[in-house]
């Protein structure tokens, strides 16, 4: 005979990672925005920016979607969803030269948006808390990790696609 077990509840679920972007305002007013977030969103939507949702746990009516740091809680809301290369905001990188093309260099993700002409996710790199004036894509830079410090799953994946451009 087999035992089963009891149901597993829907927060120790992992649902996979889900990014997207409000190239529009949503038609139902502010009723979709958490009342203490309203001032967040406004300047952020709509916009290019990619945002990474998130379930709250034990909350059906809200989800939680960030950029970077900032977050905020939303009801479903129509929005475009992307995907992206693995890279989040604040990932370290290595500038690729591209034959000369661009400087090498040590930067940072500060802000990732979607360009929809070429369906791909354009970075904003700063490089010693510079803001670049050029957009990357994928394949104009490669993950940059501390040496000795053990790579995460997520940080070997990104790895091991850069090797591959």
């Amino acid at each position: 005979m087999f035992e089963f077990q009891e149901s597993v509840h829907e927060s120790e679920l992992k649902l996979p990672q889900r990014f997207g972007a409000f190239p529009r305002w949503p038609e139902d007013g502010t009723d979709w925005i958490h009342p203490d977030d309203v001032q967040l969103v406004e300047g952020l939507i709509p916009s290019r920016r990619i945002f990474e949702r998130h379930r709250l746990n034990g909350d059906n009516e809200y989800s939680k979607v960030c950029y970077g740091e900032l977050s905020i809680r939303i009801r479903p809301v129509l929005w475009l969803e992307v995907k992206t290369d693995g890279y989040l905001i604040g990932d370290r990188v290595e500038i690729r030269s591209r034959m000369g093309a661009k400087k090498p260099d040590i930067a940072s993700i500060q802000e990732m948006f979607w360009d929809r002409k070429r369906a791909m996710v354009e970075y904003r790199l700063s490089v010693r808390d510079q803001e670049q004036s050029s957009s990357y894509y994928f394949g104009d830079f490669q993950p940059a990790f501390q040496l000795g410090e053990p790579l995460s799953p997520r940080q070997a994946d990104l790895l091991a696609k850069s090797r591959l451009m």
